[in-house]
């Protein structure tokens, strides 16, 4: 069953929007997972489009349809990494607009790198260089060089001194994409979020907007001045980046130019068994079936696969070279498999024990507890990662997940995954240096 062609320019723009984020899917795996995350309220009181510190997006209708669906794809990308690199918290008692600007720059040259089609409001880089100019005379402010290469505050310090004397001479001058006021919440006499629900859903405009006066400023149920169950709540964007991150590196798809940005952010201090927890449960929730399309494929000219939940084959490596301390850390190791057969009920599970060749494999069968307790694991001898995979390859080709428990200290070089999904969590005391290229790292922690 095909998807006929249609005018995008007649669909609502949270059609539009809808339609952007499952193209994005396609084009940066990383990006579109974090877009998913975004939550978007018409506003037309805004000229063009804003997102507050908790992934709020206020848009106006009229501008989002006036896009292309690559313009738009861009637009969001760059919304969603103002909330993600906490520029609005990063500010701190900065000069916000020209800190805006900053921003902005540091986000279009991610952008640019990874081939994004922008909205050029004077301030997209190209070839890693920036020259600002006088949005009404034109004239050469600064140049900027060298921008794969700075953060957001490096440049605010390099353009404030050029750029404070001429934002107060010109007061009504606003640099950027978004404005002053693309990190400032909107009005408050109405929940766009609650309005743009049921929008989509082709309810009456009118009746919807008077259903949405003062939502913000009402009553709770108990009748006192209180915050509204509607309003969205607060969500750890450093959590959906980890996740972004490894959802673009199982696909194969990692984003470019982002080391510098995200270093010392994607290193959770939260509980890494839940870290681990939630990836496996990642694994099983975006499992898509594209054999038939969703049935609002059609509503927005875009194939919509159906998500299906089935079980999954996981496969277990348990590092068992002389390295590995049979009393704390195999034992450790052990632990984290009853807690995942606890967990998921539809994996099905082999565990194998390796140190520099396989030495034994076990199956586990509804998550016993009984069979992971008894089992004998063993080893003693050097370490090598490429075993298991082979093995893997030859015996369990459909394996949707690796997880492997190790030291990190091998003697074969960097390992070859055989392009299966990989987890590697590391011990306390060893080193992510050999594995960190090949796939996801948790580092175990006293927690």
């Amino acid at each position: 069953m095909g998807i006929s062609l249609i005018d995008v320019s007649k669909l609502p723009a949270i059609d539009r929007i809808i339609r952007a984020r499952i193209m994005l899917n396609k084009k940066s795996p990383f990006f579109s997972y974090l877009v998913l995350h975004l939550e978007f309220g018409r506003q037309d009181s805004i000229g063009t489009i804003g997102v507050d510190k908790g992934g709020r997006v206020y848009y106006n209708e009229e501008f989002i349809k006036g896009l292309t669906d690559s313009q738009l794809c861009g637009l969001l990308c760059h919304e969603v990494w103002h909330v993600c690199a906490s520029h609005m918290e990063r500010k701190r008692d900065r000069d916000h607009a020209i800190f805006n600007i900053a921003a902005d720059i540091a986000t279009n040259q991610i952008l640019v790198t990874n081939d994004f089609e922008l909205l050029d409001f004077g301030l997209v880089p190209r070839n890693n260089k920036l020259t600002i100019k006088h949005p009404i005379t034109q004239k050469k402010i600064i140049e900027l060089e060298g921008l794969d290469n700075k953060i957001t505050e490096t440049i605010y310090h390099e353009i404030y001194p050029a750029l404070k004397n001429i934002l107060k001479q010109d007061k009504g001058i606003v640099y950027g994409q978004n404005g002053e006021e693309g990190w400032e919440e909107g009005e408050e006499t109405a929940n766009p979020f609650e309005l743009d629900k049921h929008l989509a859903e082709g309810e009456d405009r009118k009746e919807l907007k008077d259903k949405g006066k003062d939502i913000n400023k009402g009553k709770n149920k108990e009748g006192n001045n209180g915050t509204q169950e509607d309003i969205p709540k607060e969500k750890n964007w450093k959590k959906i980046m980890t996740e972004a991150l490894y959802h673009a590196k199982n696909a194969g798809k990692e984003p470019a130019g982002l080391d510098r940005h995200i270093e010392g952010m994607l290193s959770p201090k939260e509980n890494y068994r839940e870290l681990l927890q939630r990836f496996i449960l990642n694994e099983i929730n975006h499992d898509f079936d594209w054999s038939y399309p969703h049935k609002k494929s059609h509503a927005i000219g875009v194939y919509l696969p159906h998500m299906k939940k089935e079980n999954i084959e996981m496969v277990t490596v348990v590092d068992t070279s002389g390295s590995i301390d049979e009393q704390t850390e195999l034992k450790q190791f052990l632990e984290h498999i009853i807690s995942i057969c606890q967990s998921f009920h539809n994996i099905k599970m082999t565990v194998l024990s390796c140190d520099a060749a396989i030495q034994s494999t076990h199956e586990i069968e509804n998550g016993s507890i009984d069979t992971i307790m008894g089992l004998k694991l063993k080893g003693g001898g050097g370490t090598a990662f490429n075993p298991p995979f082979k093995w893997i390859m030859e015996n369990k080709p459909s394996t949707k997940l690796v997880i492997y428990f190790t030291d990190g200290y091998n003697s074969d070089g960097k390992p070859d995954t055989c392009g299966f999904n990989t987890i590697w969590v590391i011990t306390k005391d060893g080193t992510e240096n050999n594995v960190k290229e090949a796939g996801l790292v948790l580092k175990i922690r006293e927690n």
